[in-house]
């Protein structure tokens, strides 16, 4: 401040008139030396309070080399392994005019917005620099989220929000300490507080859930992209993958040829003991079989009643055992619905039982008149209407039980085209009904589309008891 002074008034203000003569004018010399004084009493104060300042232990102050500002900073060391063993964790910043600043761990802290320091005022003494540096050894530094998967997000050093901003960095200044664990980097809030009273403060913990949510879609992506490059209908080269691929691909090969080898050996062991340990039901056998059901004829009819199902099942067993020409059973109602239920539930393991020979049962021909009983057609059929009435019993409901709705909704089938031999007509095109029909033969014609449509997809009616249990698809239209 003395050299600005000094060379303000040695070098004075030089004009040229109109007759070419110098005049000198010169400074106000009062308010220059006004402002002198000024700035050496502001230094004097803050040389004074750097002379009067008592440290806590660990800390230390120096002025820098003008005097115009005291630094007082808090050194740590380092991991073994940083190459940089002692490090300033914390630096307060005094200017000539007694206001300060924070920063912490290279980043300023916003003073403003920050809990622990809201009791500061805007200019410190000895007393509030010495409340300051207290404040801060009993505070911690914000851990940030030091999880591995978060801060891998921060390749580049930061995260960007939607508006292009950053809305969070990786710090790897100083090593952070979380649930007794210690980590070398940490990704922290743009906003975030740095001195807390608490592990981490409550914007890093805010944001913590976008961190979650930025790693699952990251996974997501990653799972995506490597289950499509290894998928078996994959079109990747092999000499494109990377080297992870490679290995899975390896290990997915291994274990493929591994699983094969086992499927040939259990078809192996399955025709050595076909050959060995399989009998084959010959007639003396099967004659054993229908005389043992004889035999317990009268046990069955004497434990069952006539009405009981297991007593049904025998005797019919009984029945087609004697006839020789199947073609003449003749099957209980309660053996068809039961050989129907069986049907339905999987028609592999029904013919399976019948082919075994071990019961007899009615043939896939013989269930399929059942099932086919009512012609099937597109539309509202009179004989389903019929067939309702007598599912429910109709003259037998009250009158609150006859209350019902009707649903529909759109189901996928197979695209296909069928003959029907009764009828002689070919099904599986899109029918609407006739007049539907017809209005879809028009908007074919007026767009050049003459022949009929092939059905995707059937709407299904079906009518179901509000107060009854009842559920009967009603019409179907493809």
């Amino acid at each position: 401040c003395k050299q600005i002074c000094v060379f303000k008034l040695t070098y004075p203000e030089q004009k040229h008139n109109s007759t070419g003569a110098i005049h000198i004018q010169k400074h106000n010399n009062i308010i220059v030396s006004q402002l002198c004084i000024y700035i050496i009493q502001e230094q004097n104060k803050l040389l004074k309070l750097h002379s009067s300042l008592t440290l806590p232990k660990g800390w230390s102050s120096e002025l820098d080399s003008l005097n115009k500002k005291l630094i007082i900073s808090r050194q740590c060391l380092r991991h073994s392994t940083s190459k940089q063993p002692v490090v300033v964790t914390h630096c307060v910043i005094l200017n000539v005019d007694l206001t300060w600043s924070l920063f912490v761990h290279g980043q300023p802290v916003h003073t403003e917005s920050c809990v622990s320091l809201a009791c500061l005022p805007t200019t410190l003494d000895d007393t509030t620099v010495f409340k300051l540096l207290s404040i801060l050894d009993c505070s911690q530094v914000c851990a940030g989220n030091p999880e591995s998967q978060f801060v891998s997000l921060c390749s580049k050093g930061e995260l960007m929000a939607a508006d292009g901003s950053v809305a969070a960095f990786k710090d790897d200044y100083h090593p952070v300490h979380f649930d007794g664990v210690l980590y070398e980097a940490t990704v922290r809030c743009k906003k975030c507080q740095l001195v807390v009273k608490k592990s981490k403060c409550d914007i890093c913990s805010q944001y913590r859930g976008v961190l979650r949510a930025y790693c699952s879609r990251q996974r997501k992506v990653t799972q995506e992209v490597a289950n499509k490059r290894t998928d078996t209908s994959s079109h990747t080269n092999y000499r494109y993958l990377s080297v992870p691929e490679k290995h899975k691909m390896a290990n997915l090969k291994e274990q493929l040829s591994i699983q094969q080898n086992k499927v040939q050996q259990l078809i192996a062991k399955i025709k050595q003991m076909n050959e060995t340990s399989s009998q084959t039901v010959d007639d003396q056998l099967q004659n054993d079989l229908e005389s043992i059901i004889k035999e317990n004829t009268n046990f069955v009819q004497t434990s069952y009643s006539e009405s009981s199902f297991l007593r049904v099942f025998w005797e019919q067993q009984l029945q087609a055992l004697k006839n020789k020409d199947r073609r003449q059973m003749r099957w209980h109602p309660a053996m068809i619905k039961w050989c129907l239920n069986l049907k339905l539930l999987s028609t592999s393991s029904y013919e399976a039982l019948r082919s075994s020979g071990v019961l007899v049962l009615p043939s896939t021909r013989t269930l399929r008149d059942y099932t086919h009983w009512i012609e099937s057609k597109a539309g509202f059929v009179d004989m389903v209407d019929q067939q309702l009435m007598e599912e429910v019993q109709i003259n037998s409901l009250l009158d609150y039980q006859k209350y019902v709705c009707l649903l529909f909704d759109e189901v996928r089938i197979k695209e296909d085209l069928v003959y029907d031999k009764h009828n002689c007509k070919i099904i599986g095109f899109v029918n609407l009904g006739n007049i539907n029909n017809q209005l879809l033969a028009m908007d074919s014609s007026e767009s050049g589309k003459s022949q009929p449509t092939i059905a995707k997809n059937i709407l299904m009616f079906m009518v179901r008891g509000l107060f009854l249990k009842l559920e009967f698809p009603y019409a179907q239209f493809p």
